[in-house]
């Protein structure tokens, strides 16, 4: 093409365009040798996996091959793993423990009570989950959202920047530091108690495992209402647990003049050492067999103090004796009322919501009574209208399951319009040996209807039909729930396929409420002529039908039907 130039082209131009190709040709050569590359490799892969070539696997089969070459070859642990969540299992069993035990034993029993080896085998879990933290897979943000990071420096870098140092606080021996504490010259009991009030930091793991325990929700399949419920619920006995050891906390602390080092216990008279607990057992000492001294016995009386607070009923016989008590109750009052109206609403939100498809059913039946008085229907028909709208639960909650389909991927629609409707599309004969993704997009255009008792379905005569609830009468014979009707729909001639068709005895008649599911045949033509081997399946189903077609109208009149001896243009008394 250069020797093809003009001759009054200029030196300029031509020594532009040389300069071009070089640099052209190279750049295709190299982009070349980059496909040569690309495609040895991808052949290597899938040699590799003991397959025949790359060229000769489905897309599925190199989508999973590239997903597996493309997995880091360093230890990283998926959170999506199953290994991953059986441990999630455990360390949130362990954090439970902790926020149930943890407390208690801080507050009411001392560090001879026996759980010295309980607590070391918690901290032992939570060890190891700090060191399996250093080889998960993180979400960080960046300029396209939330990406997942690989790099062990990156995840390293966010846990400690963010729970390590807690996490790390949480596993100390606090145990052994108390006691060694006790033990020494200049030990104090408040600075002891002080320090095993540290072992409170376990329960910092509750925040930082939130999302582990979003993750173990969404593998239970139950309805959200039920699921706040039980949240609404734990809340309640978690606050009422820790607002009761707080309380005991607060009473051991400053209530000093009860000695239990005695039986029965002793209680002294000093102004600066009296708290709830001493007042209590002043008053009840003498005809009350409860003793102070025992952990269970104060942690009842703190779990009472505790609810009356939240629920705001009151303190009854359970006051407080000083001004730090006097905090902790208005503290413990302010927060306590803000979550009981919390509760209350999203409690009565959730029952609201468990029963939705009864609201709406009830919302209609009182539009009926309103639209019946109104408008001066007979009772007959209103009758019949509320046994109708009692009985579209069930169509109505599968229109929601199908309607709800739009919102997912493709993939994912069709796998659920599969699953809804599986169980009937295999009734129909020539849809058994069709694969999948015909039967989904055969799913989406099935048009749904919902008769009442006697009514006659005309509007089904000229579709395929599949009886998903109830009972149909179609040309003598009934149909019940599973069972199809006009497969003969995919005959191409029309006279043909509407032989018989649109008399009075051919009619369809619903005896009891029934839900049918129907195609047209544009709608399964249209479907069918996107994917060969169902299309090749649908002919053969049209060429037999049509045959049975031809033989019943040779035994009704004698002839073979032709284009110019079709039954509808036979007169009446004939076709008689």
């Amino acid at each position: 093409d250069l020797h093809n130039l003009p001759a009054q082209s200029g030196a300029r131009e031509m020594h532009s365009l040389h300069s071009m190709l070089p640099k052209s040709m190279s750049m295709r050569r190299h982009r070349a040798k980059q496909w040569r590359v690309k495609a040895l490799l991808l052949d290597e892969l899938a040699v590799k996996a003991g397959l025949d070539g790359w060229a000769n696997l489905s897309l599925v089969e190199q989508a999973v091959l590239l997903k597996k070459a493309l997995e880091p070859s360093k230890l990283i642990i998926s959170p999506d793993s199953d290994g991953k969540r059986q441990w999630d299992c455990v360390v949130g069993f362990c954090i439970l423990l902790t926020a149930i035990v943890t407390p208690f034993q801080v507050v009411f029993l001392s560090d001879d009570s026996g759980m010295f080896w309980f607590n070391r085998l918690i901290d032992f879990v939570f060890v190891v989950d700090m060191v399996l933290v250093f080889f998960t897979k993180i979400q960080v943000s960046s300029r396209m959202g939330r990406v997942w990071t690989y790099s062990h420096r990156r995840i390293a870098q966010s846990y400690l920047k963010s729970w390590f140092w807690i996490d790390l606080i949480s596993v100390l021996p606090f145990e052994i530091m108390a006691e060694v504490m006790d033990r020494s010259s200049l030990s104090s009991l408040q600075l002891v108690r002080v320090v095993r009030l540290f072992r409170l930091l376990k329960l910092a793991r509750l925040l930082r495992h939130s999302a582990v325990a979003h993750r173990i929700m969404d593998r239970v399949a139950r309805p959200y209402a039920e699921r706040q419920l039980a949240s609404l619920v734990v809340a309640i006995l978690a606050v009422s647990h820790w607002s009761a050891c707080l309380w005991g906390a607060v009473g051991q602390t400053f209530g000093t003049n009860l000695d239990c080092s005695t039986y029965p216990a002793t209680l002294h008279d000093s102004p600066g050492g009296e708290s709830w607990i001493t007042a209590l057992h002043r008053v009840r000492r003498f005809h009350s067999p409860d003793d102070p001294c025992d952990p269970f016995h104060l942690y009842a009386a703190a779990v009472h103090w505790a609810v009356m607070t939240l629920t705001s009923v009151g303190f009854g016989d359970i006051g407080s004796t000083r001004w730090e008590e006097y905090l902790i109750d208005s503290i413990c009052m302010a927060l306590g009322g803000s979550l009981w109206a919390y509760i209350i609403g999203a409690g009565c939100s959730a029952l609201s919501s468990l029963d939705e498809a009864g609201h709406e059913t009830r919302d209609r039946l009182q539009s009926i009574n309103l639209m019946s008085r109104e408008q001066r229907l007979t009772p007959e028909l209103t009758h019949r209208l509320r046994m109708f709208v009692r009985e579209s639960h069930l169509h109505d909650s599968l229109m929601r399951a199908r309607n709800m389909t739009a919102i997912f991927s493709p993939q994912l629609r069709d796998e659920v319009l599969y699953g809804l409707s599986e169980q009937w599309l295999h009734s129909i004969p020539y849809f058994n040996s069709a694969g999948n993704m015909f039967l989904s997009a055969i799913a989406l255009r099935m048009h749904s209807n919902l008769f009442e008792r006697k009514e006659i379905c005309n509007v089904l005569i000229y579709r395929l039909c599949v009886v998903e609830r109830g009972t149909l009468v179609c040309r003598g014979a009934m149909k019940g729930t599973g069972t199809s009707l006009n497969l003969d729909i995919i005959i191409e001639r029309e006279d043909l396929r509407n032989y018989g068709k649109g008399e009075a005895s051919r009619e369809i008649v619903a005896l009891l409420f029934s839900e049918v599911g129907s195609w047209t045949r544009d709608s399964l033509i249209e479907v069918a002529s996107a994917f060969p081997v169902e299309s090749h399946i649908f002919r053969r189903a049209a060429m037999l039908h049509a045959f049975l077609k031809h033989v019943g109208i040779f035994r009704e009149t004698g002839k073979w039907c032709t284009a110019e001896t079709t039954p509808s243009k036979l007169s009446p008394a004939r076709r008689a």
